[in-house]
């Protein structure tokens, strides 16, 4: 592992590791069958076979390798306000970091899903705040591309 990486960028890796090594064990110990659907208030409404743990790690390393090849060849950044040339290396070093923490958020919100389904498979039952999930991962998101977008603005501004 490269030590000029970014903090967040070592925490995602590992995040993405854990996740992996997650859907392994849970292979390995769960049943045939396991809730694979989840009600608004957590109850399984419906259930498939134990190969789909490996869905979240698939979604999550697909998702690395996409990010990282947007931080590789960043392009064209399009915001709704004109940067000046002069800012423009700035507003594109808070684009990078804001990148790297969604993707960040991402891989830690699919660890958070993948445990859900876990436990709701040995336990049988709902898994209290199941519904909560997607929508704290979706604030969580739009929270931080908000953000990125205000201090873009700002930076524009000067």
């Amino acid at each position: 592992m490269d030590k000029n990486w970014p903090l967040v960028d070592r925490v995602a890796f590992a995040a993405l590791i854990v996740l992996i090594a997650l859907a392994i064990y849970a292979y390995a110990v769960m049943p045939a069958t396991i809730p694979t659907s989840f009600g608004y208030n957590g109850t399984p409404q419906a259930y498939g076979p134990k190969s789909q743990l490996f869905l979240q790690p698939g979604i999550a390393a697909f998702l690395w390798i996409v990010f990282a090849v947007v931080l590789k060849n960043p392009g064209r950044l399009i915001l709704p306000f004109k940067v000046p040339p002069e800012r423009l290396k700035s507003v594109m070093a808070m684009s990078d970091a804001t990148t790297r923490l969604i993707r960040a958020e991402i891989v830690v919100a699919l660890i958070v899903f993948e445990g859900m389904m876990i436990q709701s498979a040995r336990l049988g039952s709902a898994v209290l705040g199941f519904s909560a999930a997607p929508v704290a991962l979706l604030g969580a998101v739009l929270g931080t591309a908000a953000v990125f977008m205000l201090g873009a603005w700002r930076i524009a501004r000067g």
